[in-house]
Parts: C-alpha cells; structure tokens; sequence
C-alpha cells in the first residue's frame, strides 16, 4: 500500500501516528497512517478511493456522508493482510495552517499538537513534514510547555477541593473515583512535561508502558490502584486519607520548586476548611488532621485539638489566622 503510495507525485508524506507511534499497540490496534498531499489536490472520498486505493480492496469509509465534496481530509479503514489500516488523507496545508495558529491550552490543540510533534515519519519528499515537526518544537511545543504546567497545578488545586468534599465529606464514591482520576491525569501530564515530552494521548495515559516510561510511573500506578481499592468512602474515610497521602508523595516528586507548588495550599481544605464545617463529625475531624498538610502547617503538630465550634484550639489560633 504504502509503496503504491510513494509512487504518486501528488503525495508528499506518510506518517504513522496512534498506539504504533507510542509503542501501545497490541493485537486489538489497527495501523494509523496519515499521508500528506499536495496542497493542489481536490480531496473527497470518490478521488480518494479512485486514485489512492488498489481496485477491489475491502475499506470502510469513515465520514459524514461526503462523497464527492472537497474536504481537506478524508478517512478510510483498509483491511488488509496484516490488519486494519487506518488511512487517513490530508493535504500538507492543513499542517501548515495548524503550525500557524497560535499555541494554545485547549484541549483540542494541544491532542493535535502531540499527534503531529510525534507522528512518526515513515517517508516524505525534501522534509516535507520534518520541518513542521521541527518548527513545532522550536516554537508551539516550547511555549505549552512553559504555560502548561502552571495551567494544570491550578486545575488540580481546584479538584483536590472538590475531591475531598465528595469523597471524604461526603459519600459521592464515584464522582470521587472521577475526580481523584483527573487529578492523577493531571500529575501524569506534569511528568510528561518535566521529562520533555507532551501529556500521553488520554486513552494511553494511564496504560503501562506509558506510566512506565516515567520517572515516577511506579507512584503514579499505586495511587490510582488504591484509588480503586478504597472501598466505599461511607465507611472508608481511612482508605481515602491514604490516597491523598500518595498523591502528596508524588506532588514533592513533580512540584519541587515553590513557584509551582506555593506550598501545597490546596491542602488547607483538611485543616482550615474542615474546621470551619460544624457539619463534620468530630471522628471524621480527628482524622483530617493526619491528612498532608501545606508547608506553611507542617509545624502543627499531628492530632492538634480542636474546640468544639471546630475553630482551631488556641495555641496555634495565630497561624492559622496568618
């Protein structure tokens, strides 16, 4: 397929891309190929199938109904000896147009900006698609990464809240599962910066060989396997506090310098916070005091009484009010 490809002048590269390019694949994937073309090329499926695929081969059309509208790419699933392939046909100016746009922390550009960072090119004529991958680098990649991490320390600062008003204030075991799972999503990216490289495609990221290539991959997969070993959080509360006692470990691992940390702040919502709740049992309190604690804490000793309103005992009133 791929020789008859080459062969066409129109054709300008052929990229492998999904679990093949990150090294996931297992007998279930199929084989992601993305073949560029010159930009003069009037794509829509019926050129596709009449110029790009041998006659007589299985395929399946992956679209909308286009038949004969110019589209910028169109998607075929190929079955051949060796499996499923999934070609896809774009023209090279819907690369370019991507390298132009301004970098961004949308969720859509940056699940496009990993795809063709990392494509693996299998073939291309005079760079044709290393040049945008080298331009990406130098300019999209660099940028994201600087701004990213502080964009996701904030987003996880703000779940870490949320999760523990579900699943220790409250019994919201799965909205806590959810969230506890975005905020390991969350340290799983930042590790993926700080190694270089751009957050893993979601459905990969918390696959083996994608958290075992991380430093801290070993920490990251216990922290989510006692996420789901904690039972109910109605009656599980301790097997709760000890996710979060995982998730500070690797939170020291990642967030080292104080710019990105500032003092692990969102760990105030077990001690200030909570003590601030008259609703909250006096046994469920006890315990939030061995939760981890923000640096400008970590002198309170453990277990530090607190009055029965659940304002904090007098001796350290003070910095608690700092």
């Amino acid at each position: 397929m791929f020789d008859r490809l080459r062969a066409l002048d129109e054709v300008l590269g052929i990229a492998i891309c999904g679990s093949h390019r990150l090294h996931t694949a297992d007998a279930l994937s199929d084989t992601d190929a993305w073949v560029f073309v010159d930009n003069a090329v009037a794509l829509s499926e019926a050129y596709c199938t009449d110029t790009y695929l041998a006659e007589g081969m299985t395929h399946e059309i992956l679209s909308e109904g286009r038949d004969h509208s110019d589209v910028e790419w169109v998607v075929f699933n190929v079955l051949t000896e060796d499996g499923i392939l999934n070609l896809k046909f774009l023209t090279l100016s819907v690369l370019s147009d991507f390298c132009a746009r301004p970098p961004s922390l949308d969720t859509g550009y940056m699940e496009d900006l990993e795809n063709y960072w990392t494509m693996d090119v299998a073939w291309e004529k005079d760079h044709a698609l290393t040049r945008h991958q080298r331009f990406l680098g130098d300019y999209a990649v660099r940028l994201v990464g600087d701004d990213l991490v502080h964009q996701i320390v904030s987003r996880y600062a703000s779940t870490y809240w949320r999760s523990v008003f579900q699943g220790f204030l409250r019994d919201e075991v799965h909205a806590w599962r959810f969230l506890v799972a975005e905020m390991i999503k969350d340290l799983c990216d930042i590790a993926h910066l700080q190694s270089g490289r751009l957050p893993a495609p979601r459905k990969w990221a918390f696959s083996r060989p994608v958290l075992g290539a991380l430093p801290i991959g070993a920490q990251l997969t216990a922290a989510l396997a006692q996420t789901n070993a904690a039972g109910d959080p109605e009656t599980d509360k301790a097997a709760v506090l000890e996710v979060y006692r995982l998730l500070a470990d690797i939170e020291g691992a990642l967030l080292s310098e104080e710019y990105l940390h500032r003092e692990f702040w969102w760990r105030s919502v077990f001690f200030e916070r909570i003590s601030n709740l008259p609703a909250v049992p006096a046994p469920l309190r006890a315990l939030a005091a061995s939760a981890p604690r923000p640096l400008r804490l970590a002198a309170w000793p453990a277990g530090t009484p607190q009055d029965t309103a659940g304002t904090p005992g007098a001796e350290w009133a003070g910095t608690a009010a700092q």
